[in-house]
């Protein structure tokens, strides 16, 4: 692609920034620990958790603000970085033995740099899927509850830099993935109104979609992708608080991270704080 060698120039050197997400692994591995704890040493049956799994159930919105970085290396091999706002609107409802749910996420930010570089960023998410009760155990003497199940998830990706070009070449860049995935859930009640939740979601198999420079590259824009060529992953832990009976207000931890390199690879992780309010059905 024309411009590839002039973004790279107009950027600058930076260092390649190979630990990126290896902050990250660590809290992704949270919820995992959990769950396997529970297996092994929880003692109920799934359905004695599922009378008194205590999900919160319901309409959930939330917002927050964090920093983001991104590598997206069909435009340059440079990062970018910088601050991103995300809203995030959820529903939720019991079913018999398990939970149903949906949750649509959307990131954005015009002010992603690199030195003078900026570049217009845009993150859109959709999940649906069910949890079902894994287990129920004691952990610092309260009772711990998981819940897992399967996922659909949709993931759409954009970036624009504000850069000149000439004649007909363009500057930009998306990625999608349509994919099955897993969630998992840990819920700790400290209290009757107070408890900590955890998320972990992540993408295994996915169709996936690239934008590629089809005059100098013969390959496919579209690719069936394994959990190792192409995932998102969010991992989600914060305390809620029950205000009334059907109000509760949760404050978070939220990490992104998004991993593709069946194409030029992309990469690219956000650290967020936020704050949701969730009205009970």
């Amino acid at each position: 692609m024309a411009e590839h060698g002039a973004i790279q120039r107009d950027c600058g050197i930076v260092p390649r920034d190979n630990s990126l997400a290896e902050n990250r692994r660590e809290h992704m591995r949270v919820i995992w620990f959990l769950t396997i704890v529970c297996i092994f040493s929880g003692q109920t049956t799934a359905q004695q958790v599922t009378e008194s799994v205590p999900i919160s159930h319901g309409i959930t919105i939330s917002g927050g603000i964090g920093n983001y970085a991104v590598r997206d290396e069909y435009i340059s091999e440079e990062k970018y970085s910088g601050s991103m706002p995300s809203v995030n609107l959820g529903w939720s409802r019991f079913h018999g033995n398990h939970s149903y749910f949906l949750n649509l996420r959307y990131r954005g930010s015009t002010e992603i740099k690199n030195y003078t570089i900026t570049t217009n960023i845009r993150e859109f998410q959709f999940s649906q899927g069910f949890l079902y009760p894994v287990c129920s155990t004691t952990l610092f003497s309260k009772d711990l509850f998981v819940v897992l199940g399967p996922i659909t998830d949709l993931y759409f990706f954009y970036n624009k830099p504000r850069i000149a070009v000439s004649g007909f070449d363009y500057a930009q860049s998306f990625a999608l993935l349509l994919s099955v995935g897993v969630r998992s859930d840990a819920i700790l009640p400290l209290s009757k109104s107070v408890k900590i939740e955890g998320i972990l979601q992540f993408d295994i198999l996915s169709m996936g979609g690239r934008m590629v420079d089809e005059e100098e590259e013969d390959i496919s824009p579209v690719k069936p992708l394994t959990l190792f060529a192409g995932t998102h992953g969010v991992f989600d832990i914060g305390i809620r608080y029950h205000v009334t009976e059907r109000i509760s207000t949760k404050v978070s931890l939220e990490t992104n991270l998004t991993r593709i390199t069946a194409w030029e690879p992309l990469l690219s992780a956000r650290e967020s704080f936020t704050i949701g309010i969730t009205y009970g059905l």
